[in-house]
């Protein structure tokens, strides 16, 4: 999925440039290659990707979040949770600017992060605030410089460097091109081009 709308609720909690919120049935929630470049604005839980994953242990791989994140209260820049979901995230970046933010990735005591990425020069340490389960749950800060080179990050390679598409000067970006409608890829490509 690919959103580049800008998206105001207000007074709102669980904003998304995907999913605002989601809970129920089934128990086992995969979302794979998703894209948010668009302006997200709420009140809290408010993320690039998913506001609220309330199923029983979610997964997203291969998301990317590059739009701006505003909130009156807390914000996440790619995924919020606040359930014990047990959340699974594997292959993301999280690359959006942001005027309120106080998670890089995700609120959830039971996460587990892998092979994921951030941009350092516009998420400081501080804003990188990863609460999870697993001492492997790390994400790994690169400078946009670094992410921009055309060269794949370290914790991509030999596991998500075929999912994604790198080119100098631009951020990688999950590998959504043929599922998208005529336009839309060079939409993207022109808004990760800093």
């Amino acid at each position: 999925c690919y959103n580049s709308a800008s998206i105001t609720v207000e007074n709102s909690m669980t904003v998304g440039g995907i999913i605002g919120y989601e809970t129920g049935s089934p128990s086992y929630l995969n979302n794979d290659y998703n894209v948010n470049t668009g302006t997200i604005t709420g009140e809290s839980y408010v993320a690039g990707i998913i506001g609220y994953a309330g199923t029983k242990f979610p997964s997203f791989g291969c998301c990317a979040n590059y739009g701006t994140i505003n909130a009156t209260g807390g914000a996440v820049g790619l995924i919020s949770n606040s359930s014990s979901s047990g959340i699974n995230i594997s292959g993301c970046l999280s690359a959006g600017s942001k005027e309120v933010i106080n998670k890089c990735y995700v609120v959830d005591a039971n996460a587990s992060i892998t092979y994921s990425i951030y941009d350092s020069t516009i998420l400081v340490v501080d804003d990188v605030n990863i609460i999870a389960k697993s001492t492997s749950s790390v994400v790994h800060g690169h400078t946009t410089q670094e992410l921009i080179s055309g060269e794949v990050p370290e914790e991509f390679v030999d596991v998500v460097d075929t999912e994604y598409s790198f080119a100098e000067g631009r951020y990688p970006i999950p590998d959504i091109k043929d599922a998208l409608p005529d336009g839309y890829w060079e939409k993207i490509v022109d808004y990760v081009t800093p």
